[in-house]
């Protein structure tokens, strides 16, 4: 029975770890002291299909605490006005809009080795496609040894793709920080850029149908 409890109460003192996920959002940035961390991201407005919170360590040992919000809604006025304006600008015509999407997207990865390029499926079907897609954007925060944190990583996803927003030099994570504690939106070109980068090579069956992007854009 001792050996019972020891066990017992070995197990409670295991599973009671630091709990990095409030430490995160029961904080605050220097530059931001009238709400808390937590309060602001999951009252982003831009995250229509909801957020959610974990954390995870590394293999090295280092604690992060992700934040995921998903896209949809909020996304359609200006996925609208993107799909007008390919429409006023290529007129329906769908073998010149393709070719310009090769020469921008596909021919740039192969030329600057970006991605696996050879899988560049980037054309007028995926790209329409895409912007009628869940967007999921992904912003980790590293916890330091002293339980202060710092944000560490900005991605956009679609599907089971996803691209470092920083790497591809789509805004700094004062951009994105500031953006969310402000509670403002994606802009459209940002929209329309990130879209641009993920319809590539998003498999084709994680992008909506056919149809259900023309319901969403028109």
């Amino acid at each position: 029975m001792k050996k019972l409890i020891i066990s017992i109460i070995s197990l409670i003192i295991t599973g009671c770890g630091t709990d990095y996920t409030s430490m995160v959002k029961d904080g605050t940035f220097n530059d931001y002291k009238s709400t808390t961390v937590g309060r602001a991201f999951d009252a982003w407005k831009q995250c229509d299909m909801g957020v959610t919170w974990e954390a995870f360590e590394t293999d090295n040992g280092t604690n992060i605490v992700e934040y995921n919000c998903r896209i949809y809604e909020s996304k359609k006025q200006d996925a609208r006005n993107i799909f007008s304006t390919v429409q006023n600008n290529f007129r329906g015509d769908e073998e010149r809009f393709d070719k310009f999407l090769l020469d921008t997207g596909c021919a740039l990865d192969k030329i600057y080795q970006i991605q696996n390029f050879e899988n560049c499926n980037l054309n007028s079907d995926t790209y329409l496609r895409s912007l009628a897609t869940t967007l999921n954007m992904t912003i980790q925060f590293t916890v330091n040894l002293d339980d202060s944190f710092e944000t560490s990583y900005i991605g956009a996803g679609m599907g089971s793709y996803e691209i470092n927003l920083i790497e591809y030099e789509l805004g700094s994570f004062d951009d994105y920080i500031n953006m969310v504690m402000s509670n403002d939106t994606l802009s459209q070109n940002s929209l329309d850029r990130m879209h641009f980068l993920l319809a590539k090579y998003v498999p084709d069956q994680e992008l909506v149908s056919e149809l259900a992007a023309q319901n969403y854009l028109e």
